[in-house]
């Protein structure tokens, strides 16, 4: 595929008390699994997240990332996974291949969205940051319920609510996920940039699907079965998701985890510039043994959802 397609998902939507028919799962169904087969990455519209909470997320995101260094630090993140700030290159998503990567994160897990449910706002210096963060993530979770029962429509599964009933930690916040809410923010480029720098190095993502939402910036790439980076530009009123590495393996190989980054603009203008994004990483519960389903590769041995994304992140963040 030399581009991402969009697939429209009105058929599925549940907005004042729709209830979809069979008939309008199995065509989104089919639609999904085949762009997702192909190349990883699929826009999503008509998917019912409000744009009010998506703008709201990016503004409150933006004046947090806009603090002094010292604010931010005192919510510096301490261990993988955890609640808190990532400033630049703490995460290094390919360590010795690039100088920099210039971004910073703020990251929220389930646990933490909770607490800040029961109006418990965390970070003083940005009052109703969490809050926005936290009702935007909500508003996802109808749309990966569906995404969780596509997938299991297009792997022929019994259970159609077999990877919902494996991510128990959306409705009981007790139960240890590494499902994370990240907000992303890429500053302006300064004139003293190091030689071979970047601001999102090639990577997959690690667990099942990614939800991202992007600002108008675009610079996010994507590398196609045929080994050449495409662009994803931002498409207005989507939402653009991609599988990753445990679906991967969980899948029997039928949903490539793609390789994605994103580059220093070329161009001044776009230098000077900031550029936002909002991705939730979906992982199911830490306890849960994955191998590949419907008895593909059924030779590997399982892994568990905790095991194989702290392998990942062990190799990827300085503390």
């Amino acid at each position: 595929m030399d581009e991402i397609p969009v697939v429209d998902i009105s058929l599925i939507s549940t907005k004042n008390g729709r209830i979809p028919s069979e008939e309008d799962w199995e065509v989104i169904s089919k639609e999904v699994d085949k762009v997702l087969a192909g190349i990883g990455f699929v826009y999503l519209k008509n998917h019912d997240v409000s744009e009010e909470s998506i703008s709201n997320s990016f503004a409150r995101s933006k004046e947090f990332f806009e603090l002094d260094e010292t604010s931010k630090h005192k919510y510096l993140k301490k261990r993988a996974g955890a609640f808190g700030y990532v400033e630049p290159n703490q995460e290094m998503l390919a360590p010795g291949e690039y100088s920099a990567e210039l971004r910073e994160s703020f990251d929220s897990d389930l646990g933490t969205m909770e607490t800040t449910r029961q109006s418990v706002d965390l970070i003083k210096e940005v009052p109703g940051f969490l809050t926005a963060i936290t009702t935007l993530a909500d508003e996802c979770h109808d749309v990966i319920e569906k995404l969780h029962n596509v997938l299991a429509r297009a792997l022929q599964l019994d259970d159609l609510e077999y990877f919902n009933k494996v991510s128990k930690a959306f409705s009981d916040r007790k139960i240890p996920t590494a499902t994370m809410f990240r907000t992303i923010y890429y500053p302006p480029i300064s004139e003293d940039i190091k030689q071979g720098a970047i601001r999102c190095a090639p990577h997959t993502d690690y667990g099942t699907i990614t939800l991202l939402f992007q600002d108008q910036m675009g610079g996010l790439e994507v590398l196609n079965a045929s080994g050449a980076w495409i662009a994803a530009t931002p498409i207005p009123g989507t939402i653009l998701v991609n599988t990753g590495d445990l679906l991967y393996f969980w899948s029997g190989g039928r949903y490539p985890a793609t390789t994605h980054r994103v580059l220093v603009p070329e161009t001044e203008t776009k230098r000077r510039l900031s550029r936002q994004s909002i991705a939730y990483f979906i992982h199911p519960d830490d306890d849960v043994m994955v191998s590949p389903l419907g008895g593909q590769g059924s030779n590997q041995e399982a892994v568990s959802a905790y095991e194989h994304v702290k392998m990942k992140l062990d190799k990827t963040y300085k503390f």
